[in-house]
């Protein structure tokens, strides 16, 4: 289904994909905001709420819209509002039980439901041909505002090189810190590369970057006007808009990998000491864990010199789980 209207330099279209459906199972469709100017440029992606739990990037995609309409651009804008539209009614990170839809790309059109969704999505991208993607995702409230730079591990040196060149302008434009996803061997084995981004630099040779704009669960003026000044100045380096890129007050210079920080031995009440965004060396105090009577169980210390990225949202932490996202120096390229 499609409807149309007059924007200001061009024509605004609403498109819905229908989701393959099983028998008995509850029908479902993807929204797509189509913008689409009267002056040649690229075709530019923005997808969001991948996660059902993330929102605040559907609240970036409103604004974008309203955005597309007033002011001219250059080429066409695709503008994804909810991309896991079970997840977001549902009010879970996931499409149905543990099924990640950020591990699924590209999607098979009789796979599990996450599957299917991740199909939809993908063939409409493919039919496109969209030059570049940004994918709008949140972190936790306890966090620096970040982009995140796949792994292009299936191309050769070469066109991994240039890919890599390309994904870092779009980062750099963003304004925010850049952190490089983990090295390849883990990469893979999460399965990042089936991740939307990952399989778009992958699979399609197509640049494409995350932004991390917590918190979830929830909208939050702030850290939407963040996103959306990210987004437009990613637009402008792509040359869809004409704006210029503004660096935000949180960014931090380097080239950071992301990892998982020091855990916790013992359990109990977590004391944060290290803020999102300070760096530190090694042996500096990260946090400490507390008993309920108040007795400091144990002090979390930095390995080595690190970026403290994103702190867990939960204030009581068990032994061995992951608290925090770190960035790690990393020298060479992507």
């Amino acid at each position: 289904m499609e409807s149309s209207a007059p924007s200001h330099q061009g024509v605004r279209q609403v498109r819905r994909l229908t989701i393959p459906t099983r028998r008995n199972e509850t029908t479902g469709e993807l929204v797509v905001l189509e913008h689409q100017s009267e002056i040649e440029g690229p075709t530019v992606a923005i997808t969001a709420n991948i996660h059902g739990d993330e929102s605040v990037g559907t609240a970036i995609v409103h604004a974008l819209d309203a955005h597309l309409a007033a002011h001219p651009f250059a080429g066409r804008v695709l503008l994804y509002p909810s991309c896991n539209p079970f997840g977001l009614h549902e009010r879970t990170r996931f499409v149905t039980g543990s099924e990640d839809l950020n591990r699924c790309f590209p999607g098979h059109p009789k796979g599990v439901k996450a599957s299917r969704l991740a199909y939809t999505l993908w063939t409409d991208l493919k039919e496109q041909q969209v030059d570049a993607l940004v994918d709008l995702h949140a972190d936790a409230p306890n966090s620096v505002p970040y982009v995140i730079l796949d792994r292009p591990v299936r191309q050769g040196p070469k066109a991994r090189k240039q890919m890599a060149e390309r994904l870092q302008d779009m980062a750099s434009a963003s304004g925010l810190t850049v952190l490089r996803e983990y090295q390849d061997r883990i990469y893979t084995r999460f399965g990042l590369d089936k991740s939307l981004a990952g399989a778009v630099v992958n699979l399609m040779d197509v640049p494409a970057i995350t932004l991390e704009l917590g918190p979830r669960r929830r909208l939050n003026p702030e850290w939407e006007a963040l996103g959306i000044h990210s987004c437009l100045g990613i637009l402008s380096q792509l040359g869809v808009l004409g704006e210029s890129p503004v660096r935000h007050d949180t960014f931090v210079e380097g080239q950071w990998r992301r990892t998982a920080g020091p855990t916790p031995t013992k359990e109990g009440l977590l004391r944060v000491h290290a803020l999102p965004g300070d760096t530190v060396e090694a042996g500096d105090l990260l946090a400490s864990v507390w008993s309920v009577e108040g007795t400091c169980l144990e002090h979390i210390v930095a390995e080595e010199r690190s970026l403290v990225v994103a702190w867990v949202e939960n204030s009581w932490v068990r032994a061995g789980e992951v608290v925090l996202t770190m960035g790690l120096p990393e020298q060479g390229g992507l």
